[in-house]
């Protein structure tokens, strides 16, 4: 079945940071895109945070994305549509304004035929107040004093109002797509209600590519 072949290699341990726990709803949405014929969507964050230029890691992560594309090529033509979604409102409410990097990460996907892009502006999605765990609550906390030091509590809390209204935005603007991340798998709590893969970046460290 072309569709387990497909989730297989998607779920590998060479690209997978944890064991996958949504298997059915990732399987059903791979068959949808199979029975039409039609590229596989996948659809994650690209973060746009104190680094000035693209560099190897960028790169690098990207070109994983592509080695998985062209390993699921060889079972199933049409292979994977990438779509990321540039997170500059999550930038601003960081107070990060990096525009040469953020260029330069637009020119990266623009040299990949199968790689499209979406600022997190121009979604456009609805609030919710969200509980969320007192484990992820200590992770977010802790990312945030590390940038806002004393003065973190603001910028968290918009920043989780942000996470909360995209994944709305992102669940009706991609429906029947898949979700990646390269955060821990505790970020679940807000991810968009979507199949979901958590990935390694290519070094298989604990921190995304656009991170210095």
């Amino acid at each position: 079945m072309i569709a387990t072949q497909i989730l297989n290699i998607l779920k590998s341990r060479k690209y997978c940071r944890i064991k996958i726990e949504n298997n059915i709803a990732l399987l059903n949405t791979i068959n949808y895109f199979v029975e039409q014929n039609r590229p596989i969507n996948l659809v994650g964050y690209w973060g746009i945070m104190d680094k000035d230029k693209v560099d190897d890691r960028d790169k690098r992560t990207v070109e994983q994305l592509q080695e998985i594309n062209k390993r699921i090529k060889q079972a199933y033509k049409p292979g994977l549509i990438i779509t990321f979604i540039i997170a500059d409102t999550h930038a601003k409410a960081n107070g990060f304004s990096n525009k040469n990097y953020q260029k330069e990460i637009i020119s990266l996907f623009e040299s990949h035929n199968n790689i499209d892009y979406i600022f997190a502006s121009d979604l456009s999605g609805e609030y919710t107040k969200k509980e969320i765990s007192g484990e992820l609550k200590t992770i977010l906390e802790n990312s945030a004093k590390r940038i806002h030091k004393e003065k973190y509590l603001y910028p968290l809390t918009k920043y989780l109002r942000l996470r909360i209204t995209d994944a709305d935005a992102i669940e009706k603007t991609f429906r029947n797509s898949i979700f990646f991340s390269y955060n821990r798998k505790e970020y679940k709590e807000i991810f968009p209600r979507l199949p979901y893969l958590l990935l390694f970046v290519y070094d298989r460290t604990n921190y995304p590519p656009w991170m210095k």
